[in-house]
């Protein structure tokens, strides 16, 4: 399905405001299913996609790391190019131990050697 900018925007703003401002638990399917309702995502593929929960999980864990802005300083997002499932993300001061760990999870995680 090709995505439309402001549709996702919309949505994106629909579930900050049903957190923020609405105090809703948005981990709740039910409440997501409501929120897309209410933009006109269809039903089926909005259940389909949130009962795929490590898909549904990985792609909030990716918007989250890429539009959460500095809570706190320092503020590292740490991630691969072309490897948008391997961030991490750091607000406020970090022990070295934390730092090194992450970036030694990313380096360990090289593509696999090419097969001949």
């Amino acid at each position: 399905m090709k995505t439309n900018s402001s549709f996702v925007l919309k949505l994106v703003l629909e579930i900050m405001k049903a957190f923020h401002e609405d105090r809703k638990e948005i981990q709740d399917l039910e409440i997501l299913q409501s929120i897309a309702d209410s933009i006109a995502l269809p039903s089926s593929m909005t259940k389909s996609f949130l009962e795929n929960t490590d898909l549904a999980t990985d792609d909030v864990k990716d918007e989250a790391a890429e539009n959460s802005g500095p809570a706190g300083a320092p503020f590292f997002i740490l991630g691969r190019n072309g490897q948008p499932r391997r961030k991490f993300v750091f607000s406020g001061t970090q022990t070295p131990e934390t730092l090194i760990a992450a970036l030694n999870s990313l380096a360990s995680n090289d593509l696999p050697a090419k097969r001949s």
